[in-house]
């Protein structure tokens, strides 16, 4: 049993470890920003708007009505993405804002790659 767990270990270090063959890309990087928006009987769809930087900056990337709880986007890491969703309450508006930059990290062989990320524009109690 000790020897099949040395072996296994060897093996995963063998398989699983960089070795001098690594060749990174170089860029740019993209991965899945997810976002989170409540849908339900007032809110069965809404429009929501991702901005590229800050929401002050008013730089559109998307604009369109979504009708799910969760939607994907592939977008360019290193950047910082916002966004923004109103929701109707009887004869009120709820706006849900957030942003955050989308990061890169490095893996074992020290190559960079995308991190998915977030963004969450879900009503607390709805």
């Amino acid at each position: 049993m000790k020897q099949a767990t040395i072996i296994l270990f060897l093996f995963s270090i063998l398989v699983f470890s960089c070795d001098d063959d690594c060749i990174c890309d170089d860029g740019p990087f993209y991965a899945d920003m997810k976002v989170k928006v409540t849908i339900d009987d007032d809110n069965p769809d809404v429009f929501l708007t991702v901005f590229d930087g800050k929401i002050e900056s008013q730089d559109t990337l998307i604009a369109e009505w979504v009708n799910e709880s969760t939607v994907f986007y592939e977008m360019e890491a290193d950047r910082y993405y916002s966004a923004v969703v109103v929701y109707q309450d009887g004869n009120r508006q709820i706006t849900a804002i957030d942003g955050r930059k989308m990061r890169t990290s490095e893996d074992d062989c020290g190559c960079d790659y995308a991190e998915s990320m977030t963004l969450n524009l879900r009503l607390v109690n709805p």
